[in-house]
């Protein structure tokens, strides 16, 4: 048995985050801890020590377990628990909460047992942090703004003119057709102009509270993307697809065939488009509510339309990026190249960012379909 002298370390927050989820992995699964232990060649005292979040394990070890489990090691280390962490440690030292002396060391406790709680107390911090924002950002315009004040003054101005208007034609008797007509133009203008304003304050209000945002639709795409690892299963079968419908093969000028599948899908490529734009052309002719769709349907963590609009047109330069970069190719030269971003752009017809861009992909495991290829 391979098993670790006596000992207790401190418990870190990687063993508090992976140990409940082997556990709870291994009892849906039906397995004893004796049965896994034997599989994993250590003790079963030692697995328990594991799963109670009381042991460090990475490397070989972590691999074997998410192995055994049926689990890639992502789902049981993923970077969306770190990030949680790192959100409830933030909330333990609001000033607010100081009375209530949170140990942060204990955030990690409530992330890896309780990670629907710790994500909830994330959200109405965040929330909170977007209302005292807000407030306080209006309550500063309010005071300094001139826009606020000409507004506030003309509207004022106008509801008087309107009150004064309407209360001579409702109590002076016998006004002449002339001017009452004139007294009702008066009302009717001030009315569009008091409308005027009224959305005019709203606009700026709006804009107001938008701004304020804790998370803004950049970084919710940033989170987005982290939660995901940067890499979609996927659209990287989406791109091997799209490829083989344009006539996509090694060695071919891909160029061309890409901008034939565009021009076959009733659009025309830009003149002298690199394999990337053309590759982003193909993908938007042929989409339509395909791979970039479900993506989107799947990202609850996108909260409004702006986020959703920024993270679809990223998730379509990442989805170009596997027709020009398709995964297999790409990782065997980065491979080769001893992952040498410019060396990869030139190979592959890209610019160094785009080459850098793909390299991240490469820590995940290529899809079923990129390795039956």
């Amino acid at each position: 048995m391979n098993d670790i002298s006596p000992g207790l370390p401190a418990r870190s927050a990687q063993a508090l985050l992976v140990g409940p989820r082997i556990r709870d992995r291994r009892r849906a699964l039906g397995i004893t801890q004796a049965s896994l232990a034997t599989t994993l060649g250590i003790s079963a005292s030692y697995l328990n020590l594991i799963e109670a979040g009381r042991r460090n394990i990475g490397g070989a070890l972590l691999k074997h377990i998410a192995s055994a489990l049926g689990l890639a090691i992502d789902d049981l280390d993923g970077a969306a628990e770190r990030r949680l962490l790192a959100d409830l440690t933030e909330l333990a030292a609001e000033p607010m909460l100081a009375t209530l002396a949170l140990d942060r060391t204990t955030a990690a406790d409530v992330a890896g047992h309780h990670p629907q709680w710790a994500r909830a107390l994330v959200a109405l911090h965040r929330a909170w942090l977007d209302r005292g924002r807000a407030v306080n950002a209006l309550s500063d315009r309010l005071r300094h703004d001139p826009f606020l004040a000409d507004a506030v003054h003309s509207l004022l101005t106008r509801v008087a003119a309107i009150k004064s208007s309407a209360e001579i034609v409702e109590h002076a008797e016998d006004l002449p057709p002339a001017q009452l007509r004139r007294f009702a133009t008066i009302v009717g203008s001030d009315s569009r102009r008091l409308a005027d304003l009224a959305q005019a304050l709203a606009a700026f209000f709006e804009r107001a509270h938008s701004a304020v945002r804790s998370v803004t639709p950049a970084g919710e795409v940033d989170d987005f993307f982290a939660d995901r690892g940067h890499y979609f299963p996927a659209l990287e079968e989406a791109a091997n697809a799209l490829r083989g419908a344009a006539g996509v093969t090694g060695g071919e000028d891909i160029e061309t065939r890409l901008a034939a599948f565009v021009e076959r899908n009733g659009a025309r490529p830009p003149s002298g488009a690199s394999r990337l734009e053309l590759a982003l052309c193909a993908v938007e002719s042929a989409d339509g509510d395909g791979p970039l769709a479900a993506e989107l349907q799947r990202a609850t963590s996108l909260t409004n339309d702006a986020a959703r609009r920024r993270a679809r047109r990223a998730l379509a330069a990442y989805l170009a990026a596997a027709v020009a970069m398709p995964y297999d190719e790409f990782l065997a030269a980065a491979r080769h190249q001893r992952f040498d971003a410019e060396a990869l752009g030139r190979a592959f017809g890209v610019g160094f960012a785009h080459a850098c861009g793909r390299l991240v992909t490469c820590a995940a495991p290529a899809p079923r379909a990129c390795r039956s290829r």
